[in-house]
């Protein structure tokens, strides 16, 4: 995974800006397994393995593992910009929030301190189908009070391409889009979209349209905003050039991606 130039600038000033976060439930669903129970055991091992497993397999990592009449099912995608390190950091942290917060339940998600990565887990077989509950919204308190009309055409264009790329596939296997607009002179608009890879073309715009509709009625007018769920990702950020400066050049497309299809094993602990 190569990191995106265009994104480590969104990052660097997402950083300064004051953010605000509508919290994730930790542990949503209420069907649990018995403390000390084999499943927790074999779940617990399944999920310490993801961080590894993702950066080994180019940012995307499906895993099930079957004892008797159970079977665990664990997913990690990790956001195309990322370095194999942030991806790592991510996933482990989000892994890790799992075991702690959610000891002794069957379904549960995360999405890391940064919002950058999606882990899940399930007694479910859930590959291929959409879930854009629970999510998590993370947004730059500032409001967009200058050229708003400039600003409102630019963001409706550039969530149109990056919705149609994402969807498209034509950038990537793993359905990951960045784009930029300019408007009003010295002011840009950055953006990202990303869907889980196993989802068709059609699921993947669902999930964005479902995941944005909403939220983007209450945040529209946010200079920054970062929606994450656990089958797709949308983020933006807009802001200004410094006078004189030149734009930031293109970023370059992530490299090809290919994504193994999802690992099965099966087998009974020692």
């Amino acid at each position: 995974m190569g990191i995106s130039i265009l994104f480590l600038l969104l990052s660097c000033v997402l950083i300064t800006l004051p953010l605000a976060t509508a919290q994730l439930q930790p542990c949503p669903y209420p069907a649990s397994f018995p403390t000390n129970s084999t499943y927790r055991q074999n779940r617990n091992r399944i999920l310490s393995s993801l961080a590894s497993n993702v950066t080994a397999n180019g940012g995307f990592y499906t895993t099930n593992f079957t004892q008797g009449s159970d079977t665990i099912y664990a997913l990690a995608l990790c956001r195309g910009d990322l370095s194999n390190q942030s991806c790592y950091d991510c996933v482990d942290t989000a892994t890790q929030s799992i075991i702690t917060n959610c000891p002794n339940k069957t379904e549960a998600f995360d999405y890391g301190d940064s919002s950058k990565c999606i882990v899940r887990c399930s007694d479910r077989l859930f590959s291929s189908t959409v879930a854009t509950w629970p999510g998590r919204v993370v947004w730059v308190t500032s409001d967009i009070t200058a050229n708003v009309n400039e600003y409102v055409k630019a963001f409706d264009s550039l969530f149109d391409d990056l919705k149609n790329n994402v969807t498209s596939g034509s950038n990537s296997v793993g359905k990951f889009a960045t784009g930029e607009r300019s408007y009003a002179g010295d002011n840009i608009i950055r953006g990202l979209m990303q869907c889980v890879p196993d989802l068709s073309s059609a699921d993947c715009s669902a999930c964005i349209s479902s995941s944005t509709d909403a939220n983007l009625k209450e945040f529209y007018g946010k200079s920054g905003v970062n929606i994450i769920t656990p089958s797709c990702i949308f983020e933006y950020e807009a802001s200004s050039i410094p006078a004189g400066a030149a734009p930031p050049p293109p970023s370059p497309p992530p490299p090809p991606a290919t994504f193994p299809p999802p690992a099965s094993t099966n087998g009974t602990s020692s």
